[in-house]
């Protein structure tokens, strides 16, 4: 699979990010692990089927950081 780069409009209320079920966007969170830095990068991923509940892993292909996606910031903070 590749993944291709694309820009969309997303549901934002006061400034937060706002879970639309219809269009398959959710939240993604990918933070340093290794060297104590606290970063966090955010970001938004399409495609990945998920409803509710979130996901979490520190298989990443030469950082094995810790990568959330979820559906909530509760949800992804337990996945964490």
């Amino acid at each position: 699979m590749i993944t291709k780069h694309s820009i969309e409009p997303v549901r934002v209320n006061h400034g937060l990010f706002q879970f639309p079920e219809q269009v398959d966007h959710i939240k993604l969170a990918v933070i340093e692990r290794h060297h104590l830095t606290n970063q966090l990068g955010l970001g938004i991923v399409k495609g990945l089927g998920l409803k509710s509940g979130a996901i979490a892993m520190t298989v990443a292909h030469n950082s094995h950081n810790l990568i959330i996606a979820g559906t909530t910031d509760q949800d992804m903070l337990m996945a964490a």
